[in-house]
């Protein structure tokens, strides 16, 4: 394992990063004074080579809020309050790209009543309609009226959304859900 302190120093196997103030992102209120400290770590994968670099951060909360976080990381099953964070900072990434219209993946779940006329021939011509941005789509019987579909597609979020939005304003749709999330080439 290689470390640098702030891009600077490299450490070897099993030395301990030093930790430094960064003076920018320093900050007091009165008499408290609190410092984000951080450091580089640069680990080797498997092959040898070096990974990503990660970088080793604190951050100051009320003592409650920690507190309420640590419960609700524990809860989902969390092994470090680290991979809890990452995965918020994930989560944010990802609404930034939908917002901003990127290529998203997006699954529309769909319940519906299968015996509406004309009902399996609309959702059929709208998913049609955005040939290439379909990927898949998923039928399966619920009972002797209800239908569930899982429609898989990929595009620009509004495409998706406006996809979603013609299938879920359908006579017949009970209910129907659009999540949208990243394609992962670009999420670490």
């Amino acid at each position: 394992m290689r470390a640098e302190a702030h891009g600077k120093a490299s450490l070897g196997y099993g030395q301990r990063p030093q930790r430094r103030s960064i003076g920018a992102e320093a900050w007091s209120r009165g008499r408290e004074r609190a410092t984000l400290q951080s450091y580089v770590l640069h680990l080797p994968n498997w092959e040898g080579t070096t990974m990503a670099a990660i970088v080793r951060t604190g951050i100051s909360l009320d003592r409650e809020l920690l507190a309420r976080f640590d419960r609700a990381i524990a809860q989902k099953g969390y092994g470090s309050r680290s991979e809890a964070i990452r995965d918020l900072v994930r989560e944010h990434s990802v609404q930034v790209d939908v917002a901003r219209n990127k290529v998203v993946v997006g699954t529309l779940t769909v319940v519906y009543n299968h015996h509406q006329p004309g009902l399996s021939e609309r959702l059929i011509a709208a998913q049609h309609h955005y040939h290439g941005k379909v990927l898949a789509v998923t039928h399966v019987h619920l009972d002797s009226r209800n239908c569930l579909e899982v429609v898989i597609a990929k595009g620009r979020s509004a495409e998706v959304q406006h996809l979603a939005d013609q299938i879920l304003s359908l006579r017949g749709v009970k209910h129907g859900k659009l999540v949208m999330t990243t394609t992962g080439r670009k999420l670490t």
